[in-house]
This record gives C-alpha cells, sequence and structure tokens, in this order.
C-alpha cells in the first residue's frame, strides 16, 4: 500500500477512535462520582499484597495507604477484609474545600459492605472526622456506622452539626448492602439508604463542615477505639459532591446487586388460547416471577380494566380483541419491591372472525 493511503487510514482510524465514548470508572454507576474505589478493579487495588487504595476517577492520582494490613481477596469478585481487632483501614490525607476527598458541602456516600462480626459500640467503615491516625483532634466532620445497641444493629452517623442519628432497618451479619447517606447542605437534610431505598424518613436540620484538616478513613484504622472498628468486607466505595436522587440510588443498587446476592431482574410472561375471536371475551393470563401490578395493553394501548392487576404468581384479564388480524398483546409487571426491575412480556396471534354472539 502506498504511504499516502496509509496516512489517510491512520487519520481516519485516530477520527474513529476519537469519536468513541468515554467509559466511565464503574459503568453501572448511573451518575458520575467524584471519588471512588474498587477492590475488584486492579486498577484501584492491586491484588498482590496491596499497599494503597487508588481512586478511579483521578485516574489513579489520588490514593490512601492501608494501614495495619487490611488483606485483598478474591471473594465476591474482589474485597478488602478489615479487622476490627487490628484497626484496619485506609486513610487519605487532608485535602481542600472541593477535593474528591472533601465534598465542598452537600454531599453523598456510598459503599458495599459486609459485616463478619460486630463491636460493641459504633462499626465505623467511613469518616472525616479525625485530624490523625491516633483518632484525636478536631474539628469534626462526619462518621458513618453501624451502631450496636443492644442486640440491633442499624446504621448511624455523626456529623459537625448532628450527633448519633440513627436509621430503621436492621443490619444483618454476613450480608452484603450497599448502604449509603445524602446531605443536602442547602436543606439541611439527610436520607440514609439501604440496597437503593431509603431508610426511615427524611431527617431535618443536619448539615456537615468541608474542614480541611481531617483524614478521610475508609473503615477506621485509629488506634485509639478498639470497640468501635469496622470487622467485615468492603468491595466498592464512592462519594459525591452532590445529592443523587433516590431513583439513582435504586438505580446503582439495580445495577450492581446481582454481583452480591441480590437477584434484581424479573419475568413476565403473558399468554391466551389460540387465535382469539374478534370482539369477543378471551382469557389473557400473565404468570410473573415477583409480586406487583400487572397492565395489559394491545397494541400499546392499555386494555380496559386491565391496568394494575395485583399479581402474586399469576393473573388473568377479559379482554374483547378490538380488531381483527395480525395483533399484539403486551403486558407490562411493576414489582412490589422497587428493589427489583420491572419487566415485560408479549404474544403476537391472529385474531379471527367470531364464531358466535357477542359474550
Amino acid at each position: 500500500m502506498k504511504p499516502s493511503r496509509l496516512l489517510s487510514l491512520s487519520i481516519i482510524l485516530g477520527l474513529l477512535i476519537s469519536a468513541l465514548p468515554t467509559i466511565s470508572a464503574n459503568p453501572g454507576v448511573s451518575t458520575n462520582p467524584t471519588f471512588e474505589l474498587d477492590a475488584s478493579n486492579p486498577s484501584s487495588l492491586a491484588i498482590s499484597s496491596p499497599t494503597y487504595w487508588y481512586d478511579l476517577v483521578s485516574n489513579r492520582s489520588i490514593f490512601g495507604t492501608l494501614q495495619n494490613s487490611p488483606t485483598y481477596s478474591s471473594t465476591d469478585g474482589g474485597v478488602l477484609n478489615f479487622s476490627a481487632a487490628g484497626n484496619t483501614g485506609i486513610y487519605f490525607d487532608p485535602a481542600a474545600v472541593g477535593h474528591a476527598t472533601n465534598p465542598s458541602g452537600s454531599m453523598t456516600l456510598e459503599s458495599w459492605v459486609k459485616f463478619t462480626s460486630w463491636s460493641v459500640t459504633w462499626n465505623i467503615f467511613a469518616s472525616r472526622w479525625f485530624t490523625n491516625i491516633s483518632g484525636s483532634g478536631v474539628p469534626s466532620d462526619f462518621h458513618f456506622a453501624v451502631v450496636t445497641s443492644g442486640s440491633s444493629h442499624k446504621l448511624n452517623l455523626y456529623t459537625t452539626s448532628t450527633s448519633n442519628i440513627s436509621g430503621t432497618k436492621e443490619i444483618e451479619l454476613n450480608t452484603w448492602y450497599l448502604l449509603a447517606f445524602t446531605i443536602n447542605n442547602s436543606t439541611q437534610e439527610l436520607k440514609f439508604y439501604i440496597n437503593g431505598q431509603q431508610d426511615g424518613a427524611t431527617i431535618a436540620n443536619v448539615s456537615r463542615t468541608a474542614n480541611t484538616s481531617n483524614y478521610l478513613f475508609v473503615g477506621d484504622p485509629r488506634t485509639n477505639c478498639n470497640a468501635c472498628s469496622f470487622n467485615g468486607q468492603m468491595s466498592r466505595f464512592r462519594l459525591w459532591n452532590s445529592v443523587l436522587t433516590s431513583s439513582q440510588m435504586l438505580s446503582n443498587f439495580r445495577s450492581e446487586g446481582a454481583g452480591f446476592g441480590y437477584s434484581t431482574t424479573t419475568s413476565l410472561a403473558a399468554a391466551t388460547f389460540p387465535n382469539p375471536n374478534y370482539r369477543a371475551s378471551n382469557l389473557i393470563t400473565a404468570t410473573v416471577s415477583k409480586p406487583g401490578k400487572v397492565t395489559f395493553y394491545q397494541q400499546g394501548v392499555v386494555i380496559p380494566g386491565c391496568k394494575n392487576k395485583t399479581a402474586t404468581s399469576t393473573v388473568t384479564c377479559n379482554w374483547k380483541p378490538s380488531r381483527r388480524g395480525k395483533i399484539a398483546v403486551n403486558a407490562s409487571l411493576t414489582p412490589t419491591d422497587p428493589g427489583f426491575v420491572p419487566s415485560t412480556g408479549a404474544i403476537n396471534f391472529s385474531v379471527l372472525n367470531r364464531s358466535g354472539s357477542r359474550t
């Protein structure tokens, strides 16, 4: 091939590559985080004797030091193991306001966490509360934990302005959870989330201060509170310099839940007897994999009397075809548990002339 043709092909190829969309660090997340750690990604955490955990958003230019040797494990796609007895964790140096590890005001924090045993007070797995590794100093920002109170274990948050705020749902041992909170500094509102769904009511009069002297701790590496440390596993950790919506939080869980033992998919099958008759009553049946509401459609239009039918395993609806010939009937399922993804089903057949009088 002539050199000029080679040059032309190189230019075309370069243009095609430059036109490709940018792939985010974790395509499963619905919005781009400002900071992301991922133990399942070798670009974020080396799988052989890891020393640092690297931020994927900055392309590894931000890194946290592993303290007291959290260990990598390939279980569940790749995790870090934290030991409460050893005060293991990761620390990121204090940073300016607006830095990826120090959101300027409103924020979202989200992490996939599994607890394997409980500490006697807090089980802190994320904080910007301390000004040194030994665990002392002020001012404070936040610390996020599951608090132990007798036999109860619920989400718990301290912030600059408010102490000892708790969620409502029980957290169990040896179970993966996507645990999160959002703070809207403008409206001073806090929301807890578990597996993409809000945990309890929105809590008022909560804010934070983005202090520049606090370390970001993932896990709890400080040495002065053995009764507060996190004992378990962590897979992913993310921060946003904004408040995610409830639909975005749910989308994050749905997109990643299958990797942590949550089957969020549903299935629906719609059926009727072959060749239904025009303007005669025909019974449509939908079979669903999860309880919810089913709506039936003829050619994209809701069939009268067939909207939001309650279904546990099956549901039926009477339908009188309003046209002859080839026709499509669809059904949609909205699961009762919003953690599951809605689904649709369809059937296609030919509608025959009515064989007898209308029913």
